[in-house]
């Protein structure tokens, strides 16, 4: 996924650095960047992400098993054997870390799910915030990490003004707009997908991974019984269209071009996926994800 979309100017600044595992490349890596990510091809839910950075002496690296595990390495060989211990022969990437924002020494990631509607429109159903728990470097739930609803967390949590939480979702949804194209352009169609993003301290919007069979655990712990039912129910208006059915009026669809907020009972974000905008985005960037920017899942 990741060499597919780097084709694209429009999101290629929104990509964090990525290469395939090998030893050249982490000693190239970690030159450039003090901390690095190892991701397996196959891992989800945090498994198969090490995190790894450059110390004045040595390396840390960190990994989830039951819980964090942490541990100082010496050297760059040794270091290359404990990551072989974590993820055997296993397939990987090596990625820019990226310095994220943080809520209480937490980091945060979005898990936006788009997906398209009983008239074959993309649309933002939800883009659920999670957080962290204390020092962990993922923020898959199966980890314990909390999930609350975009203007909640950033409104009421993070201190954002309505302008500024309105703005930032904006360029939110701008984004998903131009990933979905290319994702489409690239793979073919979907009907639905889990995209996660990243903010970093300067205010840079990064894209880790889509899920084209994206969980809707978020959207239950975050976004509130009557968004959670409706990213059931979209799919299946989808169906009904691609099959020939009656599908049910559009309840909840609001133009892209209207001033709305996702979540907190508010309607969802349509756009078209098919016209993508030419302008440079705001960038944005992140790490420590379950994300893995090598093909869709």
């Amino acid at each position: 996924m990741y060499q597919a979309l780097h084709k694209h100017g429009d999101v290629r600044e929104h990509l964090p650095q990525t290469s395939l595992y090998n030893r050249q490349n982490i000693e190239k890596m970690l030159q450039d960047y003090k901390v690095i990510y190892i991701k397996t091809c196959t891992g989800s839910n945090g498994r198969g992400v090490i995190r790894m950075a450059r110390e004045t002496i040595g390396y840390t690296l960190a990994y989830f098993a039951q819980a964090q595990v942490e541990k100082r390495i010496v050297s760059l060989s040794h270091l290359e054997e404990e990551i072989r211990k974590i993820i055997g022969n296993s397939r990987a990437i090596v990625q820019q870390g990226l310095d994220l924002v943080t809520h209480n020494g937490a980091i945060i990631d979005l898990r936006p799910l788009v997906q398209k509607n009983g008239k074959g429109e993309w649309q933002v159903t939800a883009i659920p915030v999670r957080m962290a728990v204390g020092g962990a470097h993922i923020t898959s739930t199966r980890t314990g990490s909390r999930v609350y609803d975009f203007p909640y967390f950033f409104e009421v949590m993070a201190g954002y003004s309505k302008t500024q939480s309105q703005d930032l979702q904006a360029r939110i949804t701008e984004l998903l707009r131009r990933i979905v194209a290319r994702l489409e352009e690239e793979f073919g169609p979907f009907g639905e997908l889990g995209i996660d993003l990243a903010l970093d301290k300067e205010g840079k919007l990064w894209f880790i991974e889509a899920n084209a069979k994206p969980g809707k655990d978020t959207v239950a712990l975050g976004c509130g019984e009557e968004t959670f039912i409706a990213s059931f129910l979209n799919p299946l208006e989808y169906a009904k269209l691609l099959a020939g059915f009656k599908t049910a009026p559009l309840t909840g669809g609001t133009p892209l071009s209207s001033p709305v907020q996702v979540g907190w009972g508010r309607k969802s974000i349509i756009f078209s996926a098919g016209s993508v905008p030419s302008h440079k985005g705001v960038g944005t960037t992140v790490t420590a994800v379950e994300a893995i920017p090598v093909a869709v899942r």
